[in-house]
């Protein structure tokens, strides 16, 4: 075969020919694809649809992963102020709240004695005259005296903060009761 006959058989056959190149290219594609495919798949890799801090799902590996928005379900905020006196052997003060968010005040208990309020708090609501044991003022208590005060917001999320009381010495042989510790909160179930 020479040279005339390979240019005879090319130009009589001219579609076969220009098909090649289509066809080769769609091998090389697939086979680039599939190999491309595995290796992605052994390396993991994180990338976002969108800006993730904006709400953007997220992509890892291959498996798309819708954003999930989790309300911060943030605990309203507040300080309690007391003072127990031993000279009057009474117990006062005030709670403050932070931030906007409507709080009713619902009890203070001091070493298991509850008092009840049900109020609707303010920036700053006083709190008089408060229940306690009658030998918190005369007998030396081996540990903290612990404080709780229940709250809840309008949809009627509950939330106690806990904190101690020392006992202080007084020249009398009375004792001051004033608030110590880091005060901590937690969300209460709806049946305590």
């Amino acid at each position: 075969m020479n040279i005339h006959d390979v240019i005879k058989i090319a130009n009589e056959n001219q579609g076969v020919l220009a098909s090649i190149p289509i066809i080769g290219g769609i091998i090389f594609w697939f086979f680039r694809k599939q190999g491309v495919d595995s290796a992605q798949n052994n390396s993991p890799y994180i990338s976002a649809g969108h800006s993730i801090s904006a709400g953007g799902d997220i992509t890892v590996g291959h498996h798309n992963i819708k954003q999930t928005i989790v309300q911060n379900d943030e605990i309203p905020e507040i300080h309690l102020h007391l003072y127990g006196s031993g000279a009057n052997k009474t117990i006062d003060g005030h709670v403050e709240k932070k931030g906007d968010k409507t709080l009713i005040l619902e009890s203070v208990k001091i070493m298991g004695v509850k008092t009840k309020f049900d109020q609707q708090f303010t920036r700053l609501t006083y709190i008089k005259n408060l229940n306690f044991p009658e030998s918190l003022f005369t007998t030396k208590e081996p540990q903290g005296i612990e404080v709780r005060v229940v709250y809840k917001t309008l949809d009627d999320k509950k939330y106690e903060l806990t904190q101690t009381m020392s006992q202080q010495g007084r020249p009398d042989g009375l004792f001051n009761l004033p608030l110590t510790g880091t005060p901590s909160v937690r969300r209460l179930l709806q049946n305590n």
